[in-house]
């Protein structure tokens, strides 16, 4: 049995050249292991682009919105990649040594997993992110 799985679905924006792929069943879960690691591979390369203060400004405006307390950290992840992936697009390397945060995920790669792709949902929600962008630029918080 083949299923068609796409290697960018978690994070595309990350690897926006990849081209799809077919899967055997059995390949999946290496696959799944694979992209994993990937995409928190990317967020190291981001690092130089990641500005703690894009977190602390998505936080406030998560709690002036109705995002579940379940889901804010995936919110405030996927605001500092979304930042980050500006940052780098326009050449605009942050001056902090910080990382981008994630979920303990304990060496778990399910855990890994349901934790990317709650991140990736919340990545998706563009309009949530760009006025925590917004807002963070405004307040200085990211460079223009």
């Amino acid at each position: 049995m083949t299923h068609a799985f796409p290697e960018v679905v978690l994070f595309p924006d990350l690897y926006p050249d990849n081209p799809r792929r077919a899967a055997r069943h059995d390949e999946l879960s290496f696959l799944v292991s694979r992209q994993i690691i990937e995409i928190r591979d990317a967020q190291l390369a981001l690092r130089p682009y990641v500005d703690p203060a894009v977190a602390q400004h998505a936080r406030k405006l998560i709690a002036r919105s109705n995002v579940p307390a379940d889901q804010v950290e995936a919110f405030v992840e996927a605001t500092q990649v979304k930042a980050a992936l500006q940052a780098m697009e326009e050449g605009n390397a942050q001056q902090h040594t910080t990382t981008v945060p994630h979920h303990p995920a304990a060496g778990d790669m399910g855990i890994e997993r349901d934790w990317l792709i709650r991140v990736a949902t919340a990545f998706r929600s563009s309009d949530f992110i760009k006025d925590a962008i917004a807002q963070a630029e405004t307040l200085g918080a990211v460079r223009a």
